[in-house]
């Protein structure tokens, strides 16, 4: 809908439509800006529409970094509540998995990173998403709750960082919701960025996650 206030209008019915109007000034005054719209006494709508088409196209020309994103947050946040293959799964007094435990340890092991080397820039581009991400992956290469046994909590979180490394080395990453969309791709991330992160990771897999104590 799109509004305007204009003082003192008629309207005139189209053909009986009781839908459709056409709109006249009462009176017309040269200051009116809607001036240029009239075709005759009345004010038409597809030179109204093909201005602010104009305008529109316009404005789009000079936007730089101002996009629209596409957001499942809701979905991701249902996915997250709704984990289990089983309907119990994580409920009181049933059989807890893993998994939350697992995406934790993962957005904690990158928030460690970026704070360790915050002054080099190589991880500003990698944010918590990418770790959502590659979880949702895995949890649908691993659907059955057995896979994700809290006792296994240890073999779980290595198959997540497992599956993040090999992502990181093939420069792919697809988004879980638009697959045709790799949030690892070069124009998104540089390479040199993404070879430092699985430097990192890899040192701290081989030596048991040093940096979960150091901040």
């Amino acid at each position: 809908m799109f509004k305007l206030e204009v003082p003192r209008i008629q309207l005139e019915e189209y053909s009986n439509t009781r839908a459709y109007y056409f709109v006249k000034f009462k009176r017309n005054p040269k200051e009116n800006p809607l001036s240029q719209f009239l075709e005759g006494e009345i004010l038409s709508a597809s030179k109204m529409l093909s201005k602010f088409r104009k305008i529109i196209k316009e404005e789009i020309n000079n936007i730089k970094e101002e996009t629209w994103r596409l957001s499942f947050s809701h979905i991701e946040k249902e996915i997250l509540n709704n984990h289990g293959k089983s309907k119990t799964c994580c409920e009181i007094k049933e059989a807890k998995c893993c998994r939350k435990d697992c995406l934790k340890l993962m957005k904690y092991l990158l928030e460690q990173l970026k704070e360790k080397f915050k002054d080099k820039k190589h991880l500003d581009k990698f944010s918590s998403y990418h770790v959502k991400t590659a979880f949702f992956h895995v949890c649908t290469e691993n659907p059955q709750d057995s896979q994700w046994d809290r006792k296994d909590l240890g073999l779980c979180f290595d198959n997540c960082v497992t599956y993040f490394l090999q992502c990181l080395r093939i420069e792919k990453l697809e988004n879980y919701f638009i697959p045709e969309f790799n949030l690892f791709s070069s124009d998104l991330i540089d390479k040199r960025s993404k070879e430092f992160l699985t430097k990192q990771i890899e040192y701290e897999r081989n030596n048991e996650f040093p940096v979960f104590d150091e901040f």
